[in-house]
């Protein structure tokens, strides 16, 4: 993994005591996760050290931000000092993305001797093999149900929010400890941690991404856009039809449940509802059994190395923009 700084660039950590070691995450990555973890953490009282993987840009902001920041090459003489003074396990937060999670833990933590308690967000790389710890090495899944900007969000406005996250613990005996420590650091109470498994959290997760969430919603979207155009409907109006009351129906099914708002649509609304449902699913459940069989049999994840997907991804990115720079 190349690295973009000049090691006189990176900054010596200062020396801590065993009480601040034992309060220490190592953290590689500074998305946003990492920065919604790194700054619930600090915030509970931890230390957080942030080791660099991404861009200057990246870099520079987990400074500005005023925390311990490091090459990546510098990990394993952190994890060093910090057992050195604590004698137990150091927590490892791998928050950089799935596809890096693997060669990060090859090149910088795989031939450590040292116990850690490595922290996953996702159970992608597991269940993709890119990442094969250790013994050792105690790997768990915390893997919250929220974008990192909403986590933070949920924090401030209350220590305790009410925010979802799928764990998965380790087999060791001080598993339960360790991720419960970890979980009210960053505010998300006892009852809404989920217990799964690294496979299970990620076939869900691909699942829904994949047919809903970003798979079926956008292309939705982009489908109903350029039928709304081609039919001569103003920008204005398309902007109102698609994207105002795609988040006025979202409000609804929080508010009343998705049973409730289809009663609470209008009747030619419920017309058109049932109209497509019978011309639509048959589509969408052979869309379904192929994205599903496609997740098991890991084809997924030839195709995803494979990049064949960016191209479609581009050309989507660049309709939608084309007409958000047109204020639609």
């Amino acid at each position: 993994m190349s690295e973009k700084l000049e090691s006189s660039n990176t900054k010596s950590f200062p020396q801590m005591s065993r009480a601040e070691a034992q309060k220490t995450f190592l953290q590689v990555g500074f998305g946003g996760q990492g920065e919604a973890w790194a700054q619930c953490l600090r915030d509970s009282g931890a230390n957080v050290e942030i080791f660099f993987t991404g861009t200057e840009k990246t870099y520079s902001k987990a400074k500005q931000q005023r925390f311990s920041v490091a090459m990546l090459s510098e990990l394993g003489a952190s994890i060093e000092r910090l057992f050195t003074l604590t004698t137990e396990p150091v927590p490892v937060l791998l928050l950089c993305p799935d596809d890096q999670i693997g060669s990060v833990y090859q090149e910088f933590l795989a031939n450590l001797k040292i116990p850690l308690n490595l922290v996953i967000a996702h159970g992608y790389s597991v269940y993709s093999g890119a990442l094969k710890p250790k013994l050792e090495h105690r790997l768990h899944l915390f893997a919250p149900k929220a974008i990192g900007p909403k986590i933070r969000e949920a924090y401030e406005s209350s220590r305790f929010h009410s925010l979802k996250v799928a764990i998965c613990k380790s087999n060791s005996p001080t598993s339960s400890d360790f991720i419960s420590g970890l979980s009210d650091l960053l505010g998300f109470n006892s009852e809404n941690r989920i217990e799964t498994d690294f496979e299970t959290e990620t076939i869900g997760d691909l699942i829904s991404e994949q047919l809903l969430l970003c798979g079926g919603l956008f292309t939705l979207l982009e489908t109903t856009v350029e039928a709304m155009e081609s039919a001569g409907i103003p920008k204005a109006l398309i902007q109102e039809e698609c994207y105002s009351e795609l988040k006025l129906v979202v409000d609804m099914i929080e508010s009343y449940g998705l049973a409730h708002t289809l009663g609470k649509i209008s009747n030619a609304a419920k017309a058109g509802a049932g109209i497509t449902r019978s011309r639509l699913k048959p589509l969408l459940k052979d869309l379904a059994k192929d994205t599903v069989d496609g997740i098991l049999t890991k084809r997924f994840d030839d195709e995803y190395r494979e990049g064949k997907w960016k191209n479609s991804v581009l050309e989507q990115e660049a309709f939608f923009l084309a007409r958000e720079e047109n204020s639609l």
